[in-house]
């Protein structure tokens, strides 16, 4: 069942509250959190879908590896360890403040990410001084979000925020390349999601782990037909390998022409429309 209106407005004031999570157990933070967008209680013993799941999750899983796959740069590290080299796009510099950007050595072309958090990235086509003072203004913004504190997520309430440079990936036509999300369970993929035009038309496809194409939606339209690349089958092998120590976690993965790129570790947030228990659902 859909949010009504008055769910949703009361869900997106709640998401200012993080001031209000020290006061209380994560447990109880999640138990509201769920109430106001859902209208319902939050089954924490007995949590019966996907969503339920996730938000049980954040209230009380402790396991030692989710900070480390949580932060953009130690989960490099995590993913080397579990897969040997050459998979990660390549990283020019890991900074501890947005003005260390002034003055690294970076190339041409480069991408600017926040270590902890989502949705915290800047993309550099030519570098220039007039570029790397708009990103050094954008990085301070993203440095005062309390990201971990709005969502009551264990995993990101001790970490510190850093910048993290890398290689900017493309598909070759200087366009970001697909984005598959491979949603695994005890080391097992469960379904994956294929996110395309990110930044301008956002599109989703649900596919099978054997790369069948899946006629249910979550948050957007459905995209073109979109055949599994060749990487498919080396794709999910990477994806529950890195995923074999958590009883779920999120691997994502770019598809490229002649390589599988950047490999992100991360637990996906709830989503408000994710109803149904997820194939593989412990």
């Amino acid at each position: 069942m859909e949010p009504t209106f008055s769910q949703r407005l009361t869900r997106r004031y709640l998401r200012n509250l993080g001031w209000l999570r020290p006061f209380v157990s994560l447990e109880t933070y999640q138990a509201l959190r769920y109430r106001v967008w859902y209208g319902e209680r939050l089954p924490l013993e007995h949590p019966v879908t996907f969503t339920q799941r996730l938000f049980v999750k954040m209230a009380r899983d402790r396991n030692p590896l989710l900070p480390l796959v949580a932060d953009k740069a130690t989960m490099r590290d995590y993913a080397e360890q579990r897969l040997g080299t050459g998979h990660l796009a390549e990283a020019y510099a890991v900074l501890d403040s947005p003005e260390a950007l002034r003055d690294a050595t970076l190339p041409s072309r480069y991408v600017v990410k926040a270590t902890r958090g989502s949705s915290m990235h800047a993309f550099v086509e030519q570098d220039s001084p007039a570029r790397r003072a708009e990103v050094v203004a954008q990085a301070h913004r993203w440095f005062r979000r309390r990201h971990g504190e709005r969502h009551g997520e264990w995993a990101y309430l001790g970490l510190r925020q850093r910048l993290l440079v890398e290689e900017r990936l493309d598909d070759g036509e200087h366009a970001v390349p697909p984005d598959w999300k491979w949603f695994c369970f005890h080391g097992e993929v469960g379904i994956v999601q294929l996110d395309g035009d990110r930044f301008t038309a956002h599109w989703r496809n649900l596919y099978t782990p054997d790369g069948t194409q899946h006629d249910a939606t979550r948050h957007y339209r459905p995209g073109p037909p979109v055949p599994v690349p060749a990487s498919f089958g080396a794709m999910r092998r990477i994806a529950e390998r890195l995923s074999e120590a958590f009883d779920f976690i999120r691997v994502d993965l770019y598809s490229l022409r002649d390589r599988i790129g950047h490999s992100l570790l991360s637990r996906t947030s709830p989503a408000p429309s994710t109803r149904r228990p997820a194939p593989g659902t412990p």
